[in-house]
């Protein structure tokens, strides 16, 4: 019985060195797709609304044409995401079969900085393309490289991205004045349950690789009051593990964003919260940040149009990202109102003759919330696009 069994297993090893031999992979002949033109990443929704007709939807007081969405809205359907960009190929092995592909998509011609992903099939959709540029891509298999080719996207503005998990993120870069890449703003990562007391996670695991491999966040900012409700969700550091969290609680209660200060509201004194935040923007070593409040349009809104008017971002793209959230939250009809007679009234009021509303937003900032010269220059230097 023995010599029986030494010689059964004798044959299986003998078939499986055999099995192995034959599939083992000679060569591969790759061919990419090309594409002829730039491609168009928004979404129709985002084209109709916030690109081609943001004018009349800036005008539009009442946000009528959310209602048009409610119900895609109420289904939990984020349609800010902008489109993916399909990447296809074929691969022909010599001497095995291929069972799993290495995706690289980077800025970098020698795709030094490239996102690395995974498929088990001749085509990945790469989400969050940053817009005006230029991408290089090749595929992977064992030691067997493609040729690099390239595509480019429109020149335009929006650069929403998609965080499975995650609501209503996009990076503030992209609007002409601001790097893309740095500072994004978005929903929170985890949100506490009123009924089972719990703080539940949002984001998914696959959320969770995009937001540290692929946008590379290193710091999250927690704007969530830090009260009795637990909006905060109790935090001591960020739900996604290597992530720095930076509690910087505010408070919102359709009040004057930019003013309040231990109110009627609660002890919250937002001033020098924001100073905090511009003194957190203005070290390199924190980037890129991910913002947030509890749904990522009113203190993030409001923080944001700070940047964006510090940076000198023009009123109609600062107004189209404030605006865009309507698309993100259900029935949340984010109307110009929001801003006019809140915190951007204060900062007209505080323009004087000669300033540009980049200066006068500096010299509040510096002025008014107390913020240092050395510090807004960093900031500026470091966000600029030039």
């Amino acid at each position: 019985m023995k010599k029986k069994s030494l010689f059964i297993l004798s044959t299986i090893a003998l078939l499986a060195v055999g099995c192995s031999k034959q599939s083992t992979i000679t060569d591969v002949e790759f061919s990419l797709n090309d594409f002829e033109d730039s491609i168009e990443i928004h979404n129709s929704d985002i084209l109709n609304h916030f690109v081609t007709n943001i004018e009349a939807t800036i005008a539009d007081v009442n946000c009528n044409y959310v209602d048009a969405y409610a119900q895609r809205l109420y289904k939990g359907e984020d349609i800010t995401i902008n489109n993916p960009i399909n990447l296809t190929w074929t691969a022909k092995p010599v001497g095995g079969s291929i069972s799993s592909y290495t995706i690289l998509v980077g800025e970098k011609q020698d795709l030094s900085d490239a996102y690395t992903v995974t498929s088990s099939t001749e085509s990945y959709n790469f989400y969050n393309a940053k817009v005006d540029t230029t991408y290089y891509w090749a595929v992977k298999v064992g030691d067997f490289v493609s040729d690099t080719h390239s595509f480019s996207t429109n020149k335009t503005i929006i650069r929403s991205c998609s965080v499975e998990g995650v609501n209503n993120v996009r990076d503030i870069g992209g609007y002409g004045t601001i790097k893309q890449g740095l500072l994004y703003r978005g929903e929170p990562f985890e949100k506490y349950n009123k009924n089972t007391k719990e703080v539940e996670p949002k984001i998914t695991s696959s959320g969770v690789e995009t937001l540290t491999k692929q946008l590379g966040i290193k710091t999250e900012v927690d704007l969530r009051r830090n009260d009795d409700e637990n909006e905060n969700c109790g935090l001591t550091k960020s739900t996604v593990d290597g992530v720095n969290y930076v509690a910087l609680p505010m408070q919102y209660h359709n009040q004057n964003i930019l003013t309040y200060n231990n109110g009627a509201y609660g002890n919250y004194n937002n001033p020098a919260r924001i100073k905090d935040f511009f003194e957190l923007l203005a070290d390199r070593n924190n980037y890129p940040v991910y913002f947030h409040c509890s749904q990522g349009k009113d203190r993030t809104g409001c923080l944001a149009y700070l940047v964006e008017a510090l940076m000198g971002t023009s009123d109609t793209y600062m107004m189209t990202d404030y605006l865009l959230s309507s698309l993100a939250l259900y029935n949340a009809k984010m109307t110009s109102g929001g801003i006019n007679t809140q915190y951007g009234k204060t900062l007209r009021d505080y323009q004087q003759e000669g300033w540009t509303y980049s200066e006068t937003v500096y010299n509040y900032l510096k002025d008014v919330v107390g913020i240092s010269s050395a510090t807004l220059d960093s900031v500026k230097n470091i966000l600029s696009v030039k």
